[in-house]
């Protein structure tokens, strides 16, 4: 079996996001790992007009407040655990959110990325995508996937 000393995870606040941090949690405990939780403020999914400006930042900093939110929970669940977590806000102005998640593992020298997924197929999954997925193609490390329900 592999040890893995530093485990990063990516969290959203979603019922998938979160089968990830306990998979997380259980594994850095198992190992006696570092574990990060990462929460990556999208921008470029927020559409910006004109007169939309106000909107926009008024969309960002709920963004940001949820992702703080998001962050504090899956820290507080490590914690209960006996860890102690580091977390990280990410701003990505442009972009994929994937590869803002690669470039936090490579930051913080991550060698094990484990994800929560929605387990979308099909039409859904095109038309929605699949960050996971992202981070699958251009992962430096091991990428566990821990899949909710579609």
């Amino acid at each position: 079996m592999a040890t893995y000393h530093r485990i990063l995870v990516p969290v959203d606040g979603s019922d998938s996001a979160l089968l990830g941090v306990r998979e997380a949690i259980r594994l850095a405990q198992d190992q006696a790992a570092k574990i990060c939780f990462v929460f990556v403020v999208d921008e470029s999914a927020v559409g910006l007009t004109l007169e939309g400006f106000v909107a926009f930042n008024d969309i960002i900093d709920a963004l940001k407040r949820s992702g703080r939110e998001a962050l504090d929970a899956a820290s507080e669940l490590a914690r209960a655990a006996g860890l102690e977590p580091a977390a990280a806000l990410v701003e990505e102005y442009a972009g994929r959110v994937a590869d803002a998640i690669v470039e936090q593992a490579l930051r913080w020298s991550a060698d094990l990325i484990v994800m929560g997924t929605h387990g979308r197929r099909g039409l859904q999954h095109a038309l929605v995508g699949s960050e996971a997925e992202g981070v699958m193609h251009k992962a430096p490390v091991p990428l566990l996937l821990v899949r909710g329900q579609a």
